[in-house]
């Protein structure tokens, strides 16, 4: 298994390769322009919270923790998002789509302060 990486690029690819012993194959792989966003999560009060789980949906689903100050940073790439919050996560539910604190957020170079209130 190989990681890879690149300063200021981001691999969206999850795709399964299939190797046979004895075979060589050749892989291409594209890396795309990222963009740091960062900001901070906080409740109704305005108090920061840890350990939210902040989610990005674009043409993909990005996911990313807050610290224990609620501040997170993620790296995108350029593109209009729906952005929201939560204290925690069920990914077996619809609450990606039932929070009324989700925001849009345009995405076309680095971002800093956002700031998300927790989902209820």
């Amino acid at each position: 298994v190989k990681t890879i990486r690149q300063p200021g690029r981001v691999f969206h690819g999850f795709s399964q390769i299939e190797v046979v012993d004895g075979e060589n194959p050749q892989v291409e792989v594209e890396l795309t322009q990222s963009f740091h966003v960062g900001g901070v999560v906080v409740d109704t009060n305005g108090q920061p919270v840890a350990r939210a789980m902040v989610q990005f949906f674009g043409t993909l689903g990005m996911f990313q923790s807050t610290g224990a100050d609620g501040r997170f940073v993620i790296g995108v790439e350029a593109g209009s998002y729906r952005v929201n919050a939560w204290k925690s996560l069920n990914l077996n539910s619809d609450q990606f789509f039932d929070c009324p604190n989700t925001r849009r957020v345009e995405v076309k170079g680095d971002l800093a302060g956002l700031r998300l209130t927790v989902c209820p």
